[in-house]
């Protein structure tokens, strides 16, 4: 998480945008989570007419992919410090 909030913190929203899948909750239970946190990006519930874990076969959670703008996995499984890394080499390239 201290990551993600780096790469958030560190990029421009017109450039890069995370948003988080909540599976198996409640935005009830959620809304304490992401204050304590401080988790200021926007959150999807998923649910069974979304479909979101089926079509990302999310197995196991957290679960990261990096997906374009044209909706391609570029990138899955990212994990501390190399996501900040391999996001900014991605977006110099993008320019």
């Amino acid at each position: 998480m201290k990551h993600l909030k780096e790469v958030y913190a560190q990029t421009k929203r017109d450039d890069f945008e995370i948003i988080g899948v909540v599976c198996n909750d409640t935005p009830e239970r959620l809304r304490p989570f992401l204050d304590k946190q401080a988790i200021t990006w926007p959150q999807v519930m998923a649910t069974t007419a979304n479909k979101l874990t089926e079509t990302f076969q999310v197995n196991s959670y957290p679960t990261t992919f990096l997906i374009d703008p044209q909706g391609k996995v570029l990138l899955t499984g990212l994990r501390g410090s190399q996501t900040l890394s391999l996001i900014k080499d991605l977006l110099s390239r993008k320019r």
